[in-house]
């Protein structure tokens, strides 16, 4: 029985050398790395690479710029001198080149002053104070550009020579310190113009607190009013202070008599009762008596 289907092809037998083979069309497929020879890619590789000479220009010229930039930074941060700025004659306490030198060696005494991001201008001030008791205020100024420290100084007000022992004398600045010991030579050839006091029975030193608040005051109002520009105000001349006692005697030029006052009471009703009496023994053609005694509020004592 023959089963014929429908879908199936017929076979075909093929006789050996009777078929013709068909064409073959070939590709051209291009290499890919893997296939490329080790040798073309480092001649690509050597090729593409500067020379060593290159690479180590452009490597100093690189690091070369950075290390003068920052040595230009540092350069600039470091402090080698200082420059002073204050009014040096109207105060002559010391030559200027003392003060110059001293705040030279203060810079030079401490690393950490050489250079602006370490620099404390607290500390650089306080020492300057130290030394120098007769500045009042001293200021350190960084400057953003160049290598000096800049130094303000403001010195203190003088308003006393005091007399001490072995030939001394010192001066008492408007705040009560002693802000200048030297021989009495010496501090007359510069402060003879101010008054003097004498306090019995005292040790001194440069830079100690020798007046109270209370004191000063007195003391200034008695040189201010006592300036000498008429008969009723006689320049202070001279005054003797028993602190034990808190009696102040104080003289005056061209007066053979004294005034006694105290740092007990309010300065300012004392030195306008001493100037009220003297205007009046001006005013009356009286004598001048030995002393006037205004150490009692109200009252006025006189022999």
């Amino acid at each position: 029985m023959v089963l014929f289907k429908r879908n199936q092809r017929a076979q075909r037998r093929v006789v050996p050398g009777t078929t013709q083979s068909a064409p073959v069309v070939r590709y051209y497929r291009p290499e890919t790395k893997q296939q490329r020879p080790i040798l073309h890619a480092k001649e690509k590789t050597d090729s593409a690479q500067p020379s060593s000479l290159a690479r180590g220009m452009r490597l100093l010229s690189k690091w070369g710029g950075i290390v003068v930039v920052a040595g230009l930074l540092i350069a600039n941060t470091g402090i080698t001198s200082v420059g002073l700025q204050s009014s040096m004659s109207e105060v002559p306490y010391r030559p200027a080149e003392i003060y110059k030198r001293e705040l030279q060696s203060i810079l030079n005494s401490s690393i950490w002053y050489k250079n602006k991001l370490t620099l404390s201008s607290t500390k650089f001030e306080k020492e300057i104070h130290a030394r120098f008791p007769e500045i009042s205020n001293a200021s350190a100024v960084i400057p953003l550009a160049g290598r000096r420290l800049q130094i303000q100084l403001q010195f203190a007000e003088p308003l006393l020579r005091l007399l001490a022992t072995g030939n001394q004398q010192a001066v008492i600045s408007s705040d009560g310190r002693i802000v200048a010991l030297d021989s009495a030579e010496k501090i007359n050839a510069s402060f003879r113009d101010l008054p003097s006091m004498s306090i019995p029975n005292i040790t001194i030193s440069e830079g100690q607190q020798i007046l109270t608040s209370e004191e000063v005051g007195l003391f200034k109002l008695l040189v201010s009013e006592m300036d000498g520009t008429s008969k009723a105000r006689p320049r202070l001349e001279s005054i003797e202070f028993d602190v034990q006692k808190r009696e102040i005697k104080a003289r005056f030029e061209s007066f053979s008599m004294y005034a006694k006052l105290t740092p007990e009471r309010e300065a300012r009703a004392q030195v306008g009762a001493l100037v009220a009496s003297l205007k009046s023994f001006e005013e009356q053609g009286t004598q001048v008596p030995e002393y006037i005694d205004v150490r009692v509020d109200g009252r006025v004592f006189v022999k």
